[in-house]
């Protein structure tokens, strides 16, 4: 939610929106979405837009959590419990990390967001640094063994062998 989802309140005619988009090689995270968003809400549309799917809703309650969340993930994440941090990773990495061969990266312009994930990894031992590239932080996890344990971390949770 944190990374592809978006809230607002129209000022037109007072409804709140919640909504993600993804492209069409990602269709299957926009079939994610869709069943997280009917877990809490009933009507759920699914609209093409160019390249990509969107999929939105109306909800008051859920647009206004988004809403604090984009202002302040920081405070929501220190609040979660160990596996719902590990969750609110998985996502967050999915719309703003990225893997090359050498090093695993987290993209924000919150440093104290990257910080309190890398705080969160450290515990789990996986080591990372935080720092500044140009306009935008950067997790960057580059040790191969730290790399490892968290294929291994995470993998595991997507294959639900992690309580």
């Amino acid at each position: 939610m944190y990374g592809d989802g978006y809230a607002y309140k129209n000022t037109a005619n007072g409804s709140w929106i919640i909504g993600f988009e993804q492209s069409w090689k990602n269709k299957h995270l926009a079939e994610f979405y869709k069943k997280i968003l009917e877990k809490v809400t009933r009507k759920i549309q699914l609209r093409e837009k160019k390249e990509k799917i969107l999929v939105y809703t109306y909800n008051k309650r859920l647009s206004q959590f988004l809403i604090t969340l984009k202002k302040n993930p920081t405070l929501i994440l220190k609040n979660l419990q160990p596996s719902q941090k590990r969750e609110f990773i998985l996502g967050f990495f999915d719309a703003d990390g990225s893997i090359t061969t050498k090093e695993i990266v987290f993209y924000d312009y919150n440093k104290e967001l990257l910080l309190e994930i890398s705080e969160f990894l450290k515990k789990v031992g996986i080591k990372g640094k935080v720092k500044k590239n140009k306009n935008i932080w950067r997790l960057r996890i580059r040790e191969k063994n730290s790399r490892i344990k968290f294929f291994k971390f995470f993998l595991q949770r997507s294959w639900g062998q992690i309580p």
